[in-house]
């Protein structure tokens, strides 16, 4: 340290790695200028010092690339107006900078290209409901191709609402649910991101198309959705690893919400409607949420689907939401899909239908009094009234109650004949 100390003003990149609690001694050796430091990272594996004061005296002006994990230091103090890549990790709760003034610092930072930030913001529940937020200017980062946010609901909103970013980054989202979150908090998210994918005919040149889309959901208070630009990007049985970048993403969001305020059903479903998904035609459930409401209103936003994959968990009714009816027509109209004609049918270009260790129920029909269980034979029976006889069932390790395994591949127009 001593032999390092003296040439700082000659280092281009410094990584510190302390195993353990991070050590004062050391970083109170860092206190001259260093003017030619490009790359600094410092990460602290376990606890935090009472460290506070600022390293190598505030003078960074050549400061390209910053990560700091778990890392005291005001971070803030550096001089960032150069900086390419922020990357901010677990920061103590003294150095998380209220959103406010975290877009004050982040205006200087117009050469970014990468900006992670993950539990290093303090929530933003104030500030969206100020005026500094109504009146805030856009922040605008015309070279960012990969930004990670993972903070509360109202930091993620507001930090979303309040920077323009290119079409073509890369955006992954992940935001709990906080104390007060209402269904409100999570539609000023769904408009933030709309708008920023809703764009103009000139700007859509420079954006990636969303061709496929997997929601993912669970009954512990979490959904997941990955956008994809890629054609057919749902056939694995798991979604995209988060932390997964280079595959044409331009949009995943991890929501974290509380079941006893907001409907998990309800949260997923206006997130994908509020998407232009115009070009999507394949869509991949894991862990399929019942609600018909649900299907029918996101099944209704993805009028040209072709291919849809279920994984795992219990069949949902997709009978009522398949079948050419007059209930659908009515269920449609009655979650506003839009203005349905004579003869409407949902996703009425799909083509296959594949699932994937989805169990059924075997119990017999039952009175028209009560819920419809899901059966086989109902589903069956509403594939076959389809106006597309080249569709294909593909069903794989499905159970029939739990005994019964199912295997099967047969197109709309076969499935009768072959089941009845």
């Amino acid at each position: 340290m001593r032999r390092l100390v003296k040439h700082l003003e000659r280092i281009q990149e410094l990584h510190l790695d302390f195993p353990d609690k991070c050590n004062s001694q050391i970083l109170s050796k860092l206190s001259s200028p260093a003017p030619r430091l490009q790359d600094l990272k410092i990460s602290v594996r376990r606890g935090l010092s009472e460290w506070s004061s600022v390293l190598f005296h505030g003078d960074t002006q050549a400061l390209r690339t910053l990560r700091l994990s778990s890392c005291p230091v005001p971070w803030y103090l550096f001089k960032l107006n150069a900086l390419t890549t922020l990357h901010l990790e677990k920061l103590p709760n003294r150095f998380r900078l209220s959103t406010e003034v975290f877009l004050a610092a982040l205006n200087c930072m117009q050469d970014l290209k990468y900006l992670s930030l993950t539990n290093a913001l303090a929530s933003a529940a104030g500030f969206l409901s100020s005026a500094a937020f109504s009146t805030s200017s856009k922040i605008n980062l015309c070279y960012l191709s990969r930004l990670l946010i993972v903070a509360p609901l109202s930091t993620v909103t507001a930090l979303f609402s309040c920077v323009n970013i290119p079409g073509k980054t890369e955006v992954r989202l992940e935001c709990r649910s906080e104390e007060n979150s209402s269904p409100d908090d999570y539609t000023l998210l769904s408009s933030a991101l709309a708008r920023r994918f809703s764009m103009s005919e000139d700007q859509a040149l420079s954006c990636l198309t969303i061709r496929s889309l997997i929601v993912e959901s669970s009954q512990i208070g979490w959904g997941r959705l990955t956008f994809s630009a890629l054609e057919h990007d749902c056939d694995s049985s798991i979604s995209i690893p988060d932390m997964e970048w280079g595959r044409k993403i331009p949009l995943k969001v991890m929501i974290c919400y509380d079941e006893s305020r907001v409907g998990e059903d309800h949260v997923i479903s206006d997130m994908c409607c509020s998407m232009p998904l115009t070009g999507v035609e394949s869509l991949h459930v894991i862990y399929s949420p019942s609600s018909l409401a649900f299907w029918r209103k996101t099944l209704g936003h993805l009028q040209n689907l072709r291919y849809l994959k279920l994984s795992r968990g219990d069949m949902p009714d997709l009978a009522s939401i398949l079948s050419h009816s007059d209930l659908t027509i009515r269920g449609a109209m009655e979650n506003r899909v839009g203005d349905a004609p004579s003869g409407h049918i949902l996703v009425p270009r799909l083509e296959k239908l594949v699932l994937y260790q989805v169990d059924f129920d075997s119990s017999e029909e039952p009175d028209s009094d009560s819920e419809p269980v899901v059966t086989q034979r109902r589903l069956f029976d509403a594939l076959s009234t389809r106006y597309a006889p080249q569709g294909r069932l593909i069903l794989i390790q499905c159970m029939v109650g739990d005994i019964n395994r199912l295997d099967m591949a047969r197109s709309w127009d076969g499935i009768i004949s072959s089941f009845g």
